[in-house]
């Protein structure tokens, strides 16, 4: 797999997360989580610009942006529902997606500084979502 190739996929991929398809499926959350709730949405907008910036660097490269096709079917059972629902499937998918990440990286011939930054970004993103996750399990003082 050539660079490009490498690039075109993670594209691909990063763009049709469920962590993407959340950003449009107006998630909700109970008020007393609604700083762990923005803290997340930001971490998806932040996430949203990153992909915009990687598609000017594959085009200043000459690298042809791919089809990015529809998010799967499967996450259209998650419009409308609270972002605490769907978090273990949001750490489930970061968890997974990150050692391909980290293989593309150490795979690329020219050091990448996107990749890397987005590296570190998906690694926070993942220390973001299990701290929030470990204090929704904290039960709330009364």
């Amino acid at each position: 797999m050539t660079d490009a190739e490498r690039l075109q996929a993670i594209y691909r991929h990063e763009s049709r997360t469920l962590l993407q398809y959340m950003l449009e499926a107006s998630p909700w959350c109970d008020p007393a989580d609604a700083t762990s709730h923005h803290a997340l949405l930001d971490s998806m907008k932040a996430e949203r610009l990153r992909l915009a910036e990687l598609a000017t660097v594959m085009q200043s490269q000459q690298i042809a942006l791919p089809y990015l096709g529809a998010f799967t079917a499967a996450y259209t059972s998650y419009n409308f529902c609270s972002l605490r629902s769907v978090l273990p499937l949001l750490l489930a998918e970061t968890r997974a997606t990150l050692p391909q990440l980290i293989e593309y990286r150490q795979a690329m011939t020219d050091a990448n500084p996107w990749l890397t930054a987005w590296v570190e970004h998906k690694e926070k993103l993942l220390h973001t979502l299990e701290a929030w996750s470990q204090s929704l399990t904290t039960p709330r003082s009364a």
